[in-house]
């Protein structure tokens, strides 16, 4: 069966955006190097990795670029599916999705693993969850495959990043309540320790 490419019959183009230099594939890929690899296998298959080491993957063209504030978007851009791959552990719960949350705000499709905050941003209109390295191959081999699926969930993704970010706000505005109210009830029992 003949393997549609994606945009312009150019190698698929998955791409991460790690900020923090080796940060996340040096300590632990997230499983995506063998789905990657089994990818690249069906058809021309480029990772982008973006501030960081990436490890060699067998039929993968591997890319590594370094992370500037000022290319960071415009190489987003160019990603046809953005991944965020964590393992399962307290520290990945803990992490926020803010990768997704670009991705998603420049209209670019995402996988990520089925992790913490990862659950809360990802829908099923803007991105594909993957828990495994087959959730993963067949996540993204359905964006791969599916031209019209990654144009939608790309348009889909705005409205998705918008209510998460004012979910974000509301939260930190309760935050910063709780934390003024009890700032304000500190000084004054200590100021009425003093008086008394």
């Amino acid at each position: 069966a003949q393997i549609q490419r994606f945009v312009d019959h150019r190698p698929a183009q998955v791409g991460i955006d790690q900020q923090y230099p080796g940060a996340l594939l040096r300590q632990h890929d997230g499983g995506i190097a063998q789905p990657l690899a089994m990818l690249g296998a069906e058809a021309p298959l480029r990772f982008v990795v973006i501030g960081g080491k990436a490890p060699a993957i067998p039929n993968v063209d591997v890319v590594e670029l370094p992370w500037q504030e000022n290319t960071e978007v415009e190489l987003i851009n160019t990603f046809d599916v953005g991944i965020m791959p964590l393992p399962d552990d307290d520290w990945a719960r803990g992490k926020c999705a803010f990768k997704l949350i670009q991705y998603m705000a420049c209209g670019v499709p995402v996988v990520a693993s089925q992790v913490g905050a990862n659950v809360d941003v990802v829908d099923a209109d803007c991105g594909l969850l993957a828990r495994t390295p087959e959730t993963w191959a067949q996540s993204l081999r359905t964006l791969r495959d599916d031209s019209g699926l990654r144009r939608r969930m790309g348009e889909a993704a705005g409205g998705v990043r918008k209510q998460y970010l004012e979910l974000l706000q509301d939260t930190l505005h309760k935050v910063y309540l709780e934390i003024l109210e009890k700032e304000i009830t500190r000084a004054f029992v200590y100021s009425y320790e003093e008086q008394a």
